[in-house]
């Protein structure tokens, strides 16, 4: 596990550094609470890797910890007996939050916060859209959601780091400068504009610590890892 504060991180030479995995597996882990709802061996495998006990990365940010202490004490309520019903509770928090359109509590697309009308699909998409294409991805649209679907997003960060990752195993610097950059901007232009309501969204209609939680780590994470950019970066 890493411990660190943002100026721990500072010292840390960036070609020779093996972070970024470290931060692809965060990005991983916090798109859990919004890829889909989990189902009983994923909550069972969480509990058999005790991935909140022993997150990669221990991030000293007050509402990173609280989430982590939801996730925590939800996971330890946790046995065979009442998983079932644990994991049926998460699917219909989920579908609350982000699938019903007749309830729908916090909308999980970048349009719906950064538009007056609270429309989806319109010109933010499309940027989201000409973002992935420039790097030659397309979002299959598996479930019919837009692309800019904060799940989507996050898997996209992912993807940047995880390319960065190979450019600077394999000694071309160049390139993987260039895509740290890409995720600095990435941050700046499309995740960070709307994270902090989406995330407060989740955090108050969730009924469910799970959800709660993940918002808590998942936006926290967001704003340390853009000072994280910004400060290697400068």
């Amino acid at each position: 596990m890493v411990d660190m504060d943002i100026d721990e991180t500072i010292g840390v030479t960036f070609a020779e550094s093996h972070f970024p995995e470290v931060r692809e597996l965060m990005y991983q882990t916090i798109n859990l609470g919004f890829f889909s709802p989990p189902s009983v061996e994923l909550l069972k495998a969480i509990i058999e890797e005790k991935l909140f006990e022993s997150l990669p990365l221990e991030i000293n940010r007050e509402g990173f910890q609280q989430g982590l202490a939801l996730l925590r004490a939800w996971f330890a309520s946790l046995d065979e007996r009442n998983l079932e019903d644990r994991a049926a509770q998460l699917n219909e928090d989920y579908n609350k939050l982000f699938v019903d359109p007749c309830q729908l509590l916090a909308p999980p697309w970048e349009s719906v916060y950064r538009t007056e009308e609270r429309a989806t699909a319109d010109l933010t998409t499309l940027k989201v859209r000409e973002f992935y294409g420039r790097h030659g991805l397309a979002y299959v649209l598996k479930h019919k959601e837009p692309e800019d679907h904060y799940s989507v997003e996050l898997e996209f960060m992912a993807e940047l780091i995880r390319r960065q990752s190979y450019y600077l195993r394999t000694g071309i610097v160049k390139e993987a400068l260039y895509l740290f950059k890409e995720q600095q901007r990435f941050l700046e232009e499309h995740l960070l504009k709307w994270s902090l309501d989406f995330t407060l969204s989740v955090i108050q209609n969730a009924h469910t610590e799970y959800f709660q939680g993940m918002a808590l780590l998942a936006h926290e994470f967001l704003m340390w890892d853009y000072d994280l950019l910004t400060r290697k970066g400068s």
